[in-house]
């Protein structure tokens, strides 16, 4: 039997998609398969299910997002071989919204009407290109008037705020994109503090492009401005997923500001590469934890290591064995500044970067009052005086002394004091003349970095760092009071005798209190064993 096209109307059985589905007036005709009676038998070099799915990208891929498009193909018996893959219906959808459109007159009049009369509390915000509606382009600007007020009340009182930009796609049958610009912030509910977005300026646009993202940035800066603040010195980090022009935009209109992208993004494009690139699934999920874990590393030496003995072992033929796979780890993931590898998600100390996973059952500083009051200051933290730089919010700074703590048992400062040196040790090796030796050496192994050994000393206990300004930071912040994590708020106390009150406990999830799944094989771990040296 021949591989056959033909030409059907949607109102005919066996149609795709019904007219209402996709909100369109006129009949609408789609290319379909008539599906060979062999199994897998091929047409011009292509297999039916590959012929398939790219016909069904485009009949469902082009109006509709991909968890609605694969809905609609479920639910009229599309076999699951011929459904397409997220990827491949949000590049469809992706490339169509970037061709020219025409919005009908209905959508245009009522869209107008509403930057008019905007209903409360939203604001629509006047500018020279805003709001621009019409057949062709859509560029509107508005808040909420509430909202902006708390905001610039918040930002009085801050020497300095982390910005967030993003879009989205998934609005309406319009193909309309909505934007947003605003700040990360420790939100507090029910004594559990986290990071949230706080949006404060959005935008409805009809591509997200450069002019859209720097629509958003020109309008924070004159509402901040309006507000009588400085806004070049408050944004000091911007945030985004790097598409659509983001980073020229922002770099245009934030010159000062550091610019790094989303890590949630970063681990989703590797572990769609590696599915693609055909590596070892757990080797691919191994590479996304050291992308998470060397991003909040303090010491660009130590982060230059991790990835120069990572690449290494991805190279060797007898190791990893993933040529390919290194190479589009160094061309898309990784930077290399002189000598030195580097990222622009990694974020060093201070803010908890969006995409960076939680802990859990972090000590109190009630519970660590009670111990120092009991053991002395001996058995509570080890101290180590020294001057050198580390890196801050993507910005290297000057400290003058090191502190180590346990990070969930006290018990461990007093019992395992051996380990606590094995700890400062490798805070301090990127201070020493050669530093990529001293800080092999302290994992265990001087000829390559130890990914486990690393974790081990990185999870049960934590380095705080006393900047030249006084300011106390943490490698791991994830439980935050005021400024910083219970453990830095800790010693500032002990530095300045504050009378604090006990603070409420951290997050204790659900997820938490589960015990952890192994997803190694026992084949994989003996792989991803650091070689002897």
């Amino acid at each position: 039997m021949k591989f056959r096209f033909s030409l059907v109307s949607n109102k005919e059985e066996g149609s795709a998609l019904p007219p209402d589905l996709l909100d369109l007036d006129e009949e609408v005709f789609y290319l379909r398969v008539e599906r060979s009676v062999r199994e897998g038998r091929k047409h011009d070099g292509k297999v039916i299910a590959e012929v398939e799915q790219h016909l069904n990208k485009h009949q469902f891929g082009r109006h509709l997002p991909a968890k609605q498009a694969k809905k609609a193909m479920t639910e009229l018996g599309i076999p699951a071989e011929h459904i397409p893959s997220d990827r491949a219906l949000d590049g469809v959808r992706h490339r169509h919204l970037e061709e020219a459109k025409s919005y009908d007159g209905k959508f245009v009049s009522t869209f107008r009407a509403f930057c008019q009369h905007p209903p409360l509390p939203v604001a629509v915000l006047h500018t020279e290109e805003t709001p621009l509606v019409s057949e062709e382009t859509v560029r509107v600007l508005f808040y909420e008037q509430e909202n902006l007020d708390a905001v610039i009340a918040y930002l009085g009182t801050q020497d300095r705020c982390v910005l967030v930009m993003d879009a989205t796609f998934k609005t309406n049958v319009q193909d309309l994109v909505l934007a947003s610009l605003g700040l990360v912030v420790l939100h507090q509910v029910g004594g559990v503090v986290r990071n949230r977005f706080w949006p404060v300026v959005c935008a409805v646009c009809d591509k997200e492009d450069e002019p859209c993202y720097a629509l958003l940035c020109r309008s924070f800066q004159k509402l901040l401005e309006a507000s009588g603040l400085d806004w070049k010195k408050l944004v000091t980090n911007v945030v985004m997923d790097g598409a659509g022009g983001a980073i020229n935009a922002t770099s245009a209109c934030f010159p000062d500001a550091t610019l790094h992208r989303d890590l949630e993004h970063i681990k989703k494009d590797v572990k769609r590469t590696g599915t693609k690139k055909k590596v070892d699934s757990e080797l691919t999920l191994e590479i996304t934890e050291i992308i998470q874990f060397s991003a909040k590393i303090a010491h660009p030496l130590q982060f230059h290591v991790i990835w120069e003995d990572t690449l290494r072992r991805l190279r060797d033929p007898e190791d990893w064995n993933q040529e390919k796979f290194a190479d589009y780890l160094e061309k898309w993931v990784l930077q290399k500044k002189g000598l030195w590898w580097s990222a622009d998600w990694q974020s060093g100390l201070g803010q908890v970067c969006p995409g960076y996973g939680t802990q859990s059952h972090r000590l109190t500083l009630d519970l660590m009052q009670q111990w120092r009051d009991k053991e002395g200051d001996a058995n509570t933290f080890l101290k180590y005086e020294t001057a050198g730089r580390i890196m801050v919010d993507c910005r290297t700074v000057d400290i003058t002394s090191v502190i180590v703590m346990p990070k969930y048992k006290l018990e461990y400062a007093k019992n395992k004091k051996r380990d606590m040196v094995q700890r400062l040790d490798l805070a301090l090796c990127s201070l020493y003349e050669d530093g990529e030796a001293a800080f092999r050496t302290a994992l265990g192994n001087p000829r390559q970095w130890s990914f486990s050994m690393h974790k081990k000393l990185f999870y049960k206990y934590t380095v705080m760092y006393v900047l030249s300004t006084g300011r106390v930071v943490d490698e791991h912040p994830h439980f935050v009071h005021s400024s910083c994590s219970e453990q830095a708020f800790f010693y500032k106390s002990v530095l300045g005798s504050l009378n604090l009150h006990p603070i409420a406990r951290g997050p204790k999830t659900l997820k938490a209190r589960r015990p952890r799944r192994d997803r190694r094989t026992e084949e994989f771990r003996k792989k991803m064993r650091t070689p002897s040296p």
